[in-house]
């Protein structure tokens, strides 16, 4: 496919390749994830482990006795007691980055992709909990990941002005949930 604006512009004698980046739903990903009973369990290790530590918080007077994982930093917990995370949101973080699709030849392109954080500390980076969001066709970085990304992150905020209604298996039903 090429470029429209410079084949118009040159009346059709400049075909210059036009490259496109493609992303991937996350809220089908999402509801897969919380459909098998095994990954809803996992799903749940967040809410669990947040109501845990914040009955610790009251009974130590404001002090973990470890600090080993996200949950237990302060900008989390204040987003919980503010209201901003509620039980049975979806917490994700997205990473960038290069990958080398030939052996022979240097990166061609660049993938991102978000990392479901409601997983136990030992579960985050697990293959099966990794969902893929979108890949540029690029050799170097892209010079500006922000415009490309904002695109992506606009989807998100419409599915957390809508919810998404999964199911949770043979667990508990259905629940609402938002991302965070």
């Amino acid at each position: 496919m090429y470029d429209p604006i410079k084949l118009w512009a040159s009346g059709g004698q400049t075909c210059v390749a036009q490259q496109k980046f493609i992303t991937i739903p996350l809220g089908t990903q999402l509801q897969a994830l919380w459909c098998n009973p095994e990954h809803a369990q996992h799903m749940l290790y967040l809410s669990d482990k947040t109501e845990h530590l914040l009955n610790e918080l009251r009974t130590n007077g404001g002090v973990f006795n470890e600090i080993d994982n996200f949950v237990m930093g302060m900008d989390y917990i204040h987003a919980v007691l503010c209201g901003d995370i509620t039980k049975g949101d979806v917490i994700l973080m997205i990473s960038m980055d290069g990958t080398q699709l030939y052996e022979s030849k240097q990166s061609d392109c660049w993938i991102y992709i978000w990392i479901v954080m409601n997983h136990a500390l030992g579960n985050h980076y697990k293959k099966k909990y990794i969902l893929p969001s979108g890949f540029i066709p690029s050799p170097n970085k892209p010079k500006n990941v922000w415009c490309i990304l904002m695109g992506w992150l606009d989807i998100a905020v419409v599915m957390v002005a809508n919810f998404i209604v999964v199911s949770l298996g043979d667990i508990k039903g259905c629940i609402t949930i938002q991302l965070s």
